[in-house]
């Protein structure tokens, strides 16, 4: 959208107008992404014409702390010689709370702070 937002935008976020980030458009009317096929088990709030327009799956990543360690759980269970970290999913928000594992699975709305 042109140099004056790209520095713009990194002097804001970044503290640095040469930070060299760009806000980019996607058209949603025009979109190269396929239609997928949803799983009400496995992505419940999911529709059919959701598209992640600026990443591989979804516009953000939220893990909870219960859900790595139900998932070590199972893989324990199994036999697996592996423990799986929180930094292998790569969150962009990562959470602890009193709440069971793959809860936040079906949550429909997020509040951080007075921000929903």
């Amino acid at each position: 959208m042109g140099d004056s937002v790209g520095e713009w935008i990194s002097d804001v976020i970044l503290q640095d107008p040469q930070g060299g980030l760009r806000l980019v458009f996607h058209n949603q009317e025009e979109s190269s992404r396929p239609d997928k096929e949803g799983s009400e088990y496995l992505t419940p709030l999911e529709k059919a014409e959701d598209k992640p327009l600026y990443a591989d799956g979804y516009p953000y990543l939220l893990l909870a702390s219960s859900s790595i360690k139900e998932l070590n759980r199972v893989l324990e269970e199994d036999g697996a010689d592996l423990v799986v970290e929180e930094t292998r999913f790569r969150p962009n928000i990562y959470i602890e709370g009193n709440f069971p594992a793959f809860a936040e699975d079906k949550w429909t709305y997020v509040k951080i702070g007075d921000c929903v």
